[in-house]
């Protein structure tokens, strides 16, 4: 990729707004598996500075610069697909709010961390935990990454939570295969942060894809 400057146009709910002279990434080639790839509009850097690529201002220091919004704050609501919503009730379209937060496209209380270190978007928390079974009780760093597809862990807790899963090998890569029909009974992935307890379901963490060949499509479920 390259680095540009240029004024960039973005549309807002009151209309557009010129930030202008902002540095900002081209990506020209993308390493994503195929199993993963998806219909995207475009790729959009949430990375802290210290972590960037480029020694240039991030986009969002460059809008609070130039009073385009009054914190570098910002939230993102994720999409839900039908048959979740038809029982959640819950909102169709996820997308990215930046310089506040939308209080709408949530219930209860926020629980806020502070960075490990200004270099990447890394927390501790208390305890991290599969099920019963228990991954890290003290000091658990975790990194809530936006670039990755994948859950990703030390080799020896993620081996667990295969073996708990029963999950069987792929020909050629590191994740594996989960039966589609056992997935409702899966644990839930837990992690629990300032006393709070945030649990993922397996429908968050198991991915249904559709893998083709030269004979046939074979239909499988992925532990992301």
């Amino acid at each position: 990729g390259r680095v540009s400057i240029d004024d960039v146009s973005i549309p807002l709910e009151e209309g557009n707004v010129r930030l202008r002279q902002a540095s900002f990434g081209e990506a020209i080639e993308i390493p994503i598996d195929n199993i993963f790839s998806g219909k995207v509009d475009g790729i959009m850097g949430l990375d802290v500075m210290l972590h960037s690529n480029h020694t240039g201002t991030p986009w969002i220091t460059q809008l609070r610069t130039q009073k385009i919004i009054s914190e570098e704050i910002l939230s993102f609501s994720l999409y839900m697909p039908p048959n979740v919503l038809a029982k959640a009730g819950a909102i169709k379209v996820g997308d990215l709010v930046i310089g506040s937060i939308d209080y709408s496209r949530y219930h209860g209380d926020l629980t806020w961390k502070k960075l490990i270190n200004p270099t990447k978007w890394s927390v501790f928390v208390e305890r991290v935990a599969f099920g019963s079974e228990s991954l890290c009780s003290e000091e658990c760093e975790v990194e809530l990454s936006t670039d990755n597809p994948l859950i990703v862990g030390p080799n020896s807790k993620v081996a667990a939570i295969y073996d708990k899963l029963q999950a069987q090998d792929i020909p050629g890569v590191t994740i594996k295969t989960v039966n589609c029909q056992d997935v409702a009974t899966f644990p839930e992935l837990k992690f629990t942060v300032n006393d709070v307890t945030v649990s993922i379901p397996p429908r968050d963490y198991i991915t249904e894809v559709h893998i083709k060949s030269a004979c046939n499509t074979h239909h499988k479920c992925i532990y992301c």
